[in-house]
């Protein structure tokens, strides 16, 4: 992935959309509902709150790998956008390196729903993140964190989240209508 969106600027409003490795943008929601997420893996001398190497591994053997690019969006000010690396049929187990922490979680996440987590104002369009919701509407939100290239990801049962913008910045937009924001 791209640690940068090259050619942001759009019509006078720089957009910065997810950059996706492995999988088709519409078969993303297919892949992933109704699918569970059993687990995690980051490099050990990193956290939820800050890592720049996050893996998710879902029941049906997908891993996605987040990153976040960091591009700017005019005189100092930069703005960072999600990036998801999909692989197919990954054995948790194996996977995962020693220089990496392994979480995996007592009971599956059952992905019920899936909604982006977007920055929008007159000037810049960001997919900043991705939320997963289960039945019961607990979460786990995945979003760019603070730090150039960094991720930040809550999970229920521990809250040591830090998205790079106030959480109160983004808003939440259904999948299907990402493409509705965007061309506002």
């Amino acid at each position: 992935m791209k640690p940068f969106i090259t050619d942001p600027l759009q019509n006078g409003k720089y957009i910065l959309p997810y950059q996706i490795g492995g999988l088709a943008f519409s078969e993303i929601r297919l892949k992933l509902i109704s699918s569970s997420i059993v687990g995690y893996s980051l490099p050990i001398s990193q956290s939820l709150r800050e890592t720049w190497d996050l893996h998710i591994y879902l029941d049906t053997g997908i891993s996605i790998t987040f990153s976040s690019a960091c591009t700017g969006v005019g005189g100092w000010q930069e703005m960072g956008s999600l990036n998801m690396d999909f692989s197919g049929t990954v054995d948790m187990d194996k996977q995962v390196e020693s220089k990496y922490s392994m979480t995996k979680f007592d009971n599956p996440f059952l992905i019920e729903k899936i909604y982006s987590l977007v920055f929008h104002d007159n000037d810049i369009y960001s997919e900043s993140g991705l939320i997963f919701v289960d039945p019961n509407g607990q979460e786990v939100i995945v979003a760019t964190g603070v730090s150039a290239g960094s991720v930040s990801m809550r999970i229920p049962f521990d809250d040591n989240f830090e998205p790079e913008l106030a959480y109160n910045d983004y808003v939440r937009v259904k999948w299907s209508d990402l493409s509705v924001v965007k061309s506002r």
